[in-house]
């Protein structure tokens, strides 16, 4: 199952298959007006993008929340949000896409010699 849709909360990935190791998908709908699509690799989500149709409260669920992660619009600015577990809540704009990035899944820089 890639995306579940229940008591207001948008699940991301709760049952993503074994057999896919690596993969992504998009324009998925969830109840809500919400689009979402998702990269993982190796298993794990690497991120999660949400689009409301409509303004106002967002939950977002994914095993991504409970570890180090950045939420951020399609600006690049942070969003602020309130974490509970592993889900994530904040007051969306309509039209706007939102980008959870899973932090522990992006390797770390190494500065780079001459």
């Amino acid at each position: 199952m890639l995306v579940q849709s229940r008591d207001d909360v948008v699940h991301v990935l709760p049952a993503l298959p074994g057999a896919w190791k690596d993969g992504s998908v998009s324009g998925l709908r969830a109840r809500g007006d919400v689009t979402v699509g998702a990269t993982w690799k190796d298993g794990a989500p690497g991120t999660i993008t949400v689009r409301p149709g409509r303004t106002g409260p967002i939950k977002v669920r994914s095993s991504v929340v409970a570890g180090r992660h950045r939420l951020h619009d399609d600006r690049g600015h942070g969003v602020g949000p309130h974490r509970d577990g592993d889900v994530l809540s904040w007051e969306a704009r309509a039209g706007v896409t939102y980008t959870i990035r899973n932090e522990a899944a992006v390797p770390p820089r190494t500065a780079t010699t001459r």
